[in-house]
This record gives C-alpha cells, sequence and structure tokens, in this order.
C-alpha cells in the first residue's frame, strides 16, 4: 500500500463519497495509515476535476475534507468526528423535514449549525442556514425564514457555491411569494434563473421558471403564467422529474380555470391526478381532485364534480388520521375545509340539500375539532387548584 500511494488515496476517497451518512469516521478509522499530506492533495485533485465535472456537492464534500485533515496537528480525527456528527444532524433534519415534523427538523440542524461554525465548516453552515430558512418558511414564519436565507446566500457566494447561491435565491423568492410580495420574489426567480442556466442545472431551471409562472399567476397575467409554465413542463419532461411534470399540469390547470377555459383546464387537472396516482402522491390527488371538482362544478357536470370531490375529501381524513404531525394536519385541513365548501355548492344545484346539511354541519364539526385540538396543544398544563381538585 506505501509503494502506490496514489491508487490508494482514490480508493479511500472513492469510499468516502459513496458512504453512507455517519459511516465516515469508521472508513477513516480503518485506514490510519493513509490520513497525510498526500490524502490532502489527492481530495484536493479529485474536488477540482469533479468542480468541473459540475459535481459541486461531492466536490464541496471533498473540500471540506481537505480542509479538516490539512489540520494535522495531532487532533484533526476529532474535528473529522465533529464533521461526521454535524453531517448526521443535518441528514437527520432532512428526514423530519421530509415528515412534516419541522419543529424537530429545527432542532437537528441548529444543532448541525452550532457545530459546523465551531470547526469552520462554512458550506456546513451555509446548508444548515438554508435548511433552517425552509423550516421557518413551512411554520409560516417568513421574515425569520428570510433573515436565515440572507445568510446562506452571503455564505454561498462567499465561498464560491453556485448552487447553493441559486438555491438561496429560489427560498427568498419563495419567502416573498408567501408573504404576497410578488414583484420582489419574481426578481428573485430570475436571478434564480440565470445562474440555474449559467451552471447547467436544469432542474434549477425548471423550478424557477415555474416559480415565475405561480407568481404572474398570482398577480393576474395569465398568458405570462402560461408561457413559465410550459417552459418548465417540457424540461421537466426532458430530465424526467415525474413530480415536478405533475406540479406543472396542475398550475396549467389553475390557469386556464381563471381564464374561464374549462375544458382546457380540466385536460390538464386529469393529466396532473393521473400522474399523481402514478407516483404515489397521496396530498396532490385529494388537491387534483378538488381543483377538479371545482372546474366541473363551473362546467354544472354536478355528478362528476360530486365524486371528485367526495374522493378528495375521503383521501384527505385518510392523511389526516395517518399524521402525527400538527403542523402538517392544519395545512392538510385548509384544504380540505375547501372541498367541504365546494360540495355544498353541488349538493345545492343539485337539490340534495339534506346532504348539503349534512355536509356543512359535518364542515363545522371537522373545524370545532380542530380547533380544540390545536387549543390544547398550545396551552401550557396548569397545576391543579382548590375548585379543579
Amino acid at each position: 500500500m506505501k509503494s502506490e500511494p496514489q491508487p490508494a488515496y482514490l480508493n479511500l476517497i472513492n469510499q468516502l463519497l459513496t458512504c453512507a451518512s455517519g459511516e465516515e469516521q469508521e472508513i477513516l478509522n480503518t485506514h490510519p495509515e493513509l490520513l497525510d499530506d498526500g490524502l490532502v492533495a489527492a481530495m484536493l485533485e479529485v474536488a477540482e476535476r469533479l468542480r468541473e465535472q459540475g459535481e459541486l456537492n461531492n466536490a464541496n464534500r471533498l473540500k471540506n475534507f481537505a480542509g479538516l485533515l490539512g489540520k494535522v496537528d495531532g487532533d484533526f480525527l476529532a474535528g473529522i468526528a465533529l464533521k461526521v456528527e454535524a453531517d448526521r444532524l443535518l441528514e437527520q433534519g432532512n428526514q423530519q423535514n421530509a415528515i412534516s415534523q419541522f419543529r424537530e427538523a429545527l432542532q437537528s440542524w441548529e444543532q448541525a449549525l452550532t457545530i459546523y461554525r465551531e470547526i469552520g465548516n462554512r458550506q456546513g453552515e451555509a446548508n444548515s442556514l438554508g435548511n433552517l430558512g425552509i423550516a421557518y418558511d413551512s411554520l409560516g414564519q417568513y421574515q425569520k425564514a428570510i433573515d436565515f436565507h440572507q445568510q446562506y446566500l452571503e455564505i454561498s457566494r462567499e465561498i464560491g457555491d453556485r448552487l447553493g447561491e441559486a438555491a438561496s435565491l429560489g427560498n427568498l423568492g419563495n419567502a416573498y411569494d408567501s408573504l404576497g410580495q410578488y414583484q420582489k420574489a419574481i426578481a428573485f426567480y430570475e436571478q434564480y434563473l440565470e445562474i440555474s442556466r449559467e451552471i447547467e442545472y436544469r432542474q434549477g431551471e425548471a423550478i424557477s421558471l415555474g416559480n415565475l409562472g405561480n407568481a404572474y399567476y398570482s398577480l393576474g397575467q395569465y398568458q405570462k403564467a402560461i408561457d413559465f409554465h410550459q417552459q418548465s413542463l417540457e424540461i421537466e419532461r426532458e430530465i424526467g422529474d415525474r413530480l415536478g411534470e405533475a406540479n406543472s399540469l396542475g398550475s396549467l390547470g389553475n390557469v386556464y380555470h381563471s381564464l374561464g377555459q374549462y375544458q382546457n383546464a380540466i385536460d390538464f387537472h386529469q393529466q396532473f391526478l393521473e400522474m399523481a396516482r402514478e407516483i404515489g402522491d397521496r396530498q396532490g390527488e385529494s388537491i387534483g381532485l378538488n381543483n377538479l371538482g371545482n372546474t366541473l362544478l363551473k362546467t354544472n357536470q354536478l355528478a362528476e364534480a360530486e365524486t371528485a370531490l367526495r374522493a378528495s375529501i375521503k383521501i384527505h381524513e385518510t392523511l389526516r388520521s395517518e399524521l402525527v404531525n400538527n403542523d402538517h394536519k392544519a395545512s392538510i385541513f385548509e384544504t380540505q375545509v375547501e372541498s367541504y365548501r365546494l360540495l355544498q355548492q353541488v349538493l345545492v344545484a343539485q337539490t340534495k340539500f339534506d346532504q348539503a346539511l349534512e355536509i356543512s354541519e359535518m364542515s363545522r364539526t371537522r373545524a370545532f375539532v380542530e380547533l380544540l385540538q390545536q387549543t390544547l396543544l398550545t396551552t401550557p398544563p396548569q397545576s391543579p387548584g382548590l375548585f379543579h381538585v
């Protein structure tokens, strides 16, 4: 192994890049003879090649390892152990966020951020800040989200992370969009689009185009919205992004509905619904059924609208019963309320007054239960006083 160090270094680097998160420490511990300046040089060389090939995440990951190993002062393994722990916390937060455990994700990412700052890992710090911004977005705390995304943007620019710069610009656009500041959102989305094209990040290009479509839709500029969503759809089909393709189809359905072109809207909603079912997106399926039911109501296809809306409500009920996280439950309930409202209109239009009244009562009951649950969750327990006892 000593006679041919370069292949050994490359083999170790490959193991580090392909291992699961949290296994890096074990891999390094099994090769103590390779932890020297030669490995640092090899890491930097490979990182540069990866950067040239556009594999920015792996390139940055290697640079971070090289930076830690370069501090050969007797305790660099401790630094690596800290980085591995921070990486684990970052990934743990990602998994928690994916199942809508936003508050738990916040805790994981805050811990990761503290460690990354302690060891001077700027890339990890940037990623943690960006993720914290996304979590606050999900919780509706948009100004906090903007603060974190701005920090993410600054560090990404400092370290030359173009992919991170693009992502932070997109995240800032999302936060301003949620605040109803659509022109500001558009300005950030345009920068996101420009960088995505410069670095040939096709998925980022598709996402930014779709976001621009959503912003122009909110401004009532429907033709512009259609143009952007069509461009986004074309790229998503090229790169095989099925979820993105479904979202673009649904967005186009919404735009055509707002234009009063209901048959076009129905066609797109049906395509969206079909794709949501294919990829197993149950929440997307329920939203698609709701939107389809709304458009069918506009065209007086009342029986079909009733079927779609009842199916949407049924899926919502199933999803809410399966969820533990109350933030996500509340989000689903908001959509469910809309389905109840539309279904009442459909039933009244069919002179099914008893059923409409039943749905109205059911909706109010669900709303009361939701309010009660939120109150119980947010009210701290009290010590029993005289009358409580």
